[in-house]
């Protein structure tokens, strides 16, 4: 008779909440996993489908320990669905998805690039004061 192993499917045990924060609020998405105790766990975070570059963003980041998404000072812009993508290279899973929903105020961002190798944001802003004439 043969032994055969069947693997335990990937899981997700916790996936993350929605949320709605202030502009500049910190957010922390939670996300843990499990899976079969010979396979390799993977995780990944996705925004709106599509893989988050940690690379590419400069308030953006992901936790080493417990693979938390964490937004260190929320923009308009972070306004998303977020989901938690778990694999082992035999199955995958997705947790349900949570969404940001970013409040507030802030100026608009005129992307431009300076030089060749660095892109800036610019803001406008303005302020108004009211005068008082007498007749």
């Amino acid at each position: 008779m043969m032994n055969e192993r069947f693997a335990a499917p990937t899981r997700i045990v916790e996936g993350p909440v929605s949320q709605t924060v202030n502009v500049g609020d910190a957010v922390v998405l939670s996300c843990s996993a499990v899976t079969d105790q010979y396979e390799t766990l993977t995780l990944e975070w996705r925004r709106d489908g599509v893989p988050v570059d940690f690379s590419r963003s400069t308030h953006v980041g992901l936790d080493d320990d417990d693979h938390s998404l964490i937004i260190d000072s929320a923009v308009v812009i972070d306004t998303a669905q977020y989901t938690c993508h778990a694999g082992n290279g035999l199955d995958q899973v997705d947790s349900p998805p949570a969404t940001l929903t970013v409040r507030g105020l802030q100026s608009p961002c005129i992307p431009r690039t300076i030089v060749t190798s660095m892109s800036v944001c610019l803001s406008v802003s303005s302020s108004y004061s009211m005068v008082q004439r007498r007749l």
